[in-house]
């Protein structure tokens, strides 16, 4: 009988890293809700004011991005691939609108925080396993970038404009 050794794969790196992302956010959303609720001063929880405090709080937005990279990770094929690499995309641009557009000053922060996904980016460019797993041929790896880049982007866009349209209705 042999005993197979499993190796540590790129697929496993990634997958677990946005396994990490995904938890965390929902324990940060939910301790953010549970803080603005006792704020606003309900004291039940009923379902008209939990549905009012969560039309009114940004808690989990982070939650509702990350779902595309998480279902990617149950597809196994181009569309899987796509929903990753267009979460890396969009959150490359908006790193890049925070720290440009919205002038904070915390430019290393910003700076590391892009050094980290172009590097994701790159594993998920350059990484055989990913290919394999994926069924990704590289004859066509400009056209998958291209789309993911710009469905980030737009993603990205939407959210800016979300983002300014609330800070609009509350001034």
């Amino acid at each position: 009988m042999t005993i197979k050794k499993h190796r540590f794969r790129t697929t496993h790196f990634i997958h677990g890293f946005f396994l990490i992302i995904f938890v965390l956010s929902i324990f940060k959303g939910t301790k953010s809700f549970l803080f603005f609720y006792e704020m606003m001063g309900f004291k039940k929880f009923s379902l008209n004011s939990i549905w009012w405090a969560i039309n009114n709080n940004s808690s989990y937005r982070p939650i509702l991005f990350l779902i595309f990279p998480v279902i990617g990770m149950l597809i196994k094929n181009r569309i899987g691939w796509i929903l990753i690499t267009t979460y890396l995309y969009f959150v490359f641009v908006n790193i890049y609108v925070q720290a440009t557009i919205e002038f904070k000053t915390d430019y290393f922060f910003y700076s590391i925080i892009d050094v980290i996904i172009l590097t994701l980016i790159i594993m998920m460019n350059k990484s055989k396993d990913i290919h394999d797993y994926y069924k990704l041929f590289k004859n066509n790896f400009l056209s998958l970038n291209l789309y993911s880049f710009i469905t980030g982007i737009g993603l990205s866009l939407i959210l800016i404009i979300i983002k300014h349209y609330n800070m609009n209705i509350l001034q």
